[in-house]
C-alpha cells in the first residue's frame, strides 16, 4: 500500500508540475518580473540548426567575465532561475547570468521533445559560446543536469565547474512516472501543457539515455557540486550515491539538504545563491 500511495503522489507531483510552470511564458510578462530590478537583462532569440531557443540574460557590468548559466529540468523554463539571476549579490561578483529554455520548453520550439542529452548538450555549447568568459559555473536542475554535466565533460580545458541541483542522473534509479500515461493517453493528450507533454517523453527515454553518457563522470576532473534534498520524492536521493561512486571524490562536493524536496530553486534560491558565491570566492 505505500508503494502504491508513493507512486500516486509522483503521479501528482509530475502533473501539477506541468501545470503550474506552464512552459511558454511569454516575453512581456518575463520583463515585467525583471523590469523594476537595478539590472540588465536581456531576451535572446536564436537559432541553431533549424531549432529556435530563447534564453534569457542578467549583468551588472556589460565587461562581466564570470558565466553562470543556468538549465531547467523537465516541465519547466529559464524562469526558474529568475529569483537567483536577479540577486545583486550574485551578480556584483562580475557575473553574468544566462538562463536557457530548453529545447522543447518556454520559446524554444514548446512541444517538439528533443530527448537525445547529446543533442541538447550542443545547444548549451553554442548558446555559452557566444559569451566570452575567464571562468563559468554550470548549474543544472534534475534532468538539466546530465546535459550540463555532458556539455562539461567536453569542455574540461575552459576553467568550469559544475553544480547539479537534485540530479538525475543514475539510469538505475530512473522509473517511468505513472502520469505519464495520462499525459500520453490520446483521450487526455490535447488538454496536458505542452511542457507535461515534452516532459513525458523524455522520461520514456531518459535511462537509455543516461546509459549512453554513463563514461563521461569518470572522465570529468573539474569541480562538481552535487546538492540533493532529503525529502525529495522525484528523483530519489541515492543519486548522491552514484555520484560518490562514479566521480572522482578529489573533484566531488555534495550537500545533503535535510528540510527540501525536490525544488530546491523553487524554495531555496537565497542557499543556492549563496553556495555560487562561495565558488566564485573559493571558499567551497
Amino acid at each position: 500500500m505505500m508503494i502504491q500511495n508513493r507512486n500516486i503522489l509522483l503521479s501528482v507531483l509530475f502533473f501539477l508540475s506541468g501545470i503550474a510552470q506552464i512552459s511558454a511564458i511569454p516575453d512581456p510578462k518575463i520583463n515585467k518580473y525583471f523590469s523594476n530590478r537595478d539590472i540588465h537583462f536581456e531576451i535572446h532569440y536564436d537559432t541553431i540548426s533549424d531549432l529556435a531557443i530563447r534564453y534569457l540574460e542578467t549583468y551588472i557590468y556589460e565587461e562581466a567575465d564570470i558565466l553562470v548559466f543556468g538549465l531547467h529540468g523537465a516541465a519547466s523554463n529559464a524562469m526558474l532561475y529568475k529569483e537567483i539571476m536577479s540577486d545583486t549579490s550574485l551578480l556584483n561578483k562580475n557575473v553574468r547570468f544566462i538562463s536557457l529554455d530548453r529545447p522543447g520548453y518556454g520559446m524554444s520550439t514548446p512541444g517538439e521533445a528533443i530527448t537525445d542529452i547529446e543533442k541538447q548538450a550542443e545547444v548549451v555549447d553554442y548558446v555559452i559560446s557566444k559569451f566570452p568568459f575567464k571562468s563559468c559555473i554550470l548549474v543544472g536542475h534534475s534532468y538539466g543536469s546530465p546535459i550540463v554535466a555532458t556539455y562539461a565533460s567536453k569542455n574540461q580545458d575552459k576553467n568550469i565547474k559544475l553544480v547539479m541541483l537534485a540530479p538525475a542522473i543514475d539510469p538505475e534509479l530512473e522509473r517511468i512516472f505513472p502520469a505519464v500515461n495520462m499525459v500520453n493517453h490520446p483521450k487526455t493528450r490535447q488538454i496536458m501543457p505542452e511542457s507535461s507533454q515534452v516532459a513525458a517523453l523524455e522520461n520514456l527515454v531518459h535511462e537509455a539515455e543516461l546509459n549512453e553518457i554513463l563514461p563521461i563522470w569518470q572522465t570529468l576532473k573539474i569541480p562538481v557540486y552535487h546538492i540533493h534534498g532529503k525529502l525529495d520524492m522525484v528523483i530519489s536521493p541515492k543519486n548522491l550515491e552514484f555520484s560518490k561512486r562514479n566521480i572522482n571524490p578529489r573533484f566531488l562536493t555534495t550537500f545533503l539538504m535535510p528540510d527540501v524536496g525536490h525544488h530546491i530553486v523553487t524554495f531555496k534560491p537565497d542557499e543556492i545563491t549563496d553556495l555560487i558565491i562561495k565558488i566564485i570566492d573559493g571558499k567551497i
